[in-house]
Formats: structure tokens, C-alpha cells, sequence
């Protein structure tokens, strides 16, 4: 009996596929999908995965790996024309976000460059990037000078094959208060960095990673701290330089545990106390200053 059960539920079933089958091809129904491809515009979306380099108001930097989802048809305001390959599209996005798309930034974290500056144009020369801007960034505060261009110059450097940036305004070199030159490397201008003593010429320069609440997130941020030869490792993590950054090595918690194990690991790594390894900043900054921006 239940031989039988199964065999005509089993036509049943067969029956009623083939029906669905018939009634799709009827009315032509088209089924759509979705896929995301990164760099092709013949797709509905691209991922374009990005760093940011930006500012808190305690004045701290904070690499942001950034995975921007861009609709297939939406157009970059400004430079929508300017845009003919996909490294274009790469630059002027990168430069978006740091002028004026800067309201689609986490809260606390910001750019220095006003929404007013325009991107020119640019172009390569070797491995330096050129940018040329509008008139109005030497209109720019020259106290912000520093912060301004330690934000352009990490977050272009960024980019593979790129490792220096030359700005010019409008056509024409600018003279800045603070730099004799006029070509940059990320070497010019380094990040978050603190002098314990005098003189600092004697002393080691460590390179340490603390975090950085805002809002309801922590972001890793390294900085670099000159300090005694002989201080250890896991004295400078357990005395952040300031109020604003947090140590986590001796958290009893398992999420805070985990997040105190990457910076004594990458603080470790950085100063040559472990080998290289596949784990790196890169690899943890995508884990932990994580962010997603949808732009349609």
C-alpha cells in the first residue's frame, strides 16, 4: 500500500514541476540576478575596496579600509565625464570621499579637506601620483597644512604602484609653510607619532598599536612612539600616550581578548621581535576597520 502511496505522490510531484515549467516559458517570466564583480560596469554593482586616511578631532589618524558598493549606473558628482577607465573612476571616488561625499564617512571620523576643492585632473608620472586642484586649496588654513596632506598622501600611497604624491594647484607648484618640497612620501609625514624625552635622536622608535573608540566601534591605530632603548613592548601597550587610545592585553573579556591579542601580535611583528608572517596590518585592518559605504 505504501508502495503505491509514494509512486503516485512521486508523479504528482513530477506533474506539477512540468506544470510550473510550462506556465514560466508561457509568460516569459525572467528570473533576476544579481552579481557583484569588482571593475565591470557590465555588471549591476562593483566593489571597489579602498583605504582612507582620516581624522578625529583628538587629532589622531585612522586607516579606514573601506569596500565601496557602487551601482553600475551611478555617476560620481563632478567627474562623472572626466571618467574613462576604471582607474580613474578609482581616483576620483578615492578623492570623493575625502571632499565632497566626506557625509557618507563613520561617525567621528573625518576628512581635513573641505568639500569645496575640486580634482582638476590628474596623471602619473612613474610611481607618483600628480593631483592637481583648484585655486581654493591654497586658500586652505596653513595650521592644517600637516593634517591635510598626511590624509592625501596615505590614502593615494595606498594605491599599488603608487608610492609618492605631487600636488599642484592649478597647474602651478605650491609653496607650503611647513615642507621645502614638493614631492611626498608617506616617509614625510608620519603618522601618530609621540617623543617620550629629549633627546629623541637617542632614543628607539617603536612602532605600537592601540584602539580608538567611536561611536559604538574600536579602530586599531598604529603610532609611533620614540621612547627608551630598553622599554619593552608590553610596558608601551599597557600605557597608551593618551586618554583617547585603549589597550586591550590584559582583557579578561573573549571579544576584547582577541582584539588585545592583534595588537600585541602586530606590535610584535612591526618591531622585529617575530618573523614575517601571512597575518599582517593589512590582513587585521580589513577585520577590524571594516566599513561599508553603498552608493546607488
Amino acid at each position: 500500500m505504501f508502495k503505491g502511496f509514494w509512486f503516485r505522490y512521486g508523479l504528482f510531484c513530477l506533474l506539477f514541476l512540468l506544470l510550473g515549467l510550462i506556465i514560466i516559458k508561457r509568460n516569459q517570466i525572467i528570473i533576476p540576478i544579481d552579481v557583484i564583480n569588482t571593475y565591470n560596469n557590465d555588471k549591476k554593482q562593483e566593489i571597489f575596496p579602498i583605504y582612507l586616511y582620516l581624522y578625529t578631532k583628538e587629532e589622531v589618524v585612522v586607516p579606514l579600509y573601506v569596500e565601496v558598493k557602487l551601482d553600475a549606473h551611478y555617476e560620481i558628482p563632478f567627474y562623472q565625464d572626466e571618467i574613462k577607465t576604471d582607474f580613474d573612476k578609482e581616483i576620483y571616488l578615492r578623492y570623493s570621499l575625502l571632499t565632497n561625499l566626506a557625509n557618507y564617512l563613520p561617525q567621528g571620523l573625518f576628512s581635513p579637506l573641505p568639500k569645496h576643492v575640486r580634482l582638476l585632473d590628474y596623471y602619473i608620472e612613474g610611481d607618483t601620483l600628480v593631483l592637481n586642484l583648484d585655486k581654493g586649496f591654497e586658500e586652505l588654513n596653513k595650521a592644517n597644512e600637516r593634517i591635510i596632506l598626511t590624509s592625501i598622501i596615505y590614502t593615494f600611497t595606498s594605491i599599488k604602484g603608487i608610492n609618492k604624491i605631487r600636488i599642484l594647484c592649478d597647474y602651478k607648484p605650491i609653496k607650503f609653510k611647513h615642507f621645502n618640497k614638493e614631492v611626498f612620501s608617506q616617509d614625510d609625514v608620519i603618522t601618530n607619532y609621540l617623543i617620550t624625552g629629549y633627546p629623541y635622536r637617542e632614543q628607539s622608535k617603536y612602532k605600537i598599536y592601540y584602539y580608538l573608540k567611536k561611536g559604538d566601534n574600536y579602530y586599531l591605530v598604529p603610532v609611533f612612539v620614540y621612547d627608551n632603548p630598553n622599554t619593552s613592548i608590553e610596558q608601551l601597550l599597557k600605557q597608551p600616550p593618551n586618554n583617547s587610545l585603549e589597550t586591550f592585553i590584559d582583557a579578561d573579556d573573549e571579544i576584547f581578548g582577541l582584539l588585545g591579542y592583534y595588537q600585541y601580535y602586530l606590535s610584535l611583528l612591526y618591531n622585529g621581535f617575530i618573523e614575517t608572517s601571512e597575518v599582517n596590518e593589512e590582513n587585521v585592518l580589513k577585520m577590524i576597520n571594516f566599513y561599508e559605504i553603498a552608493l546607488n
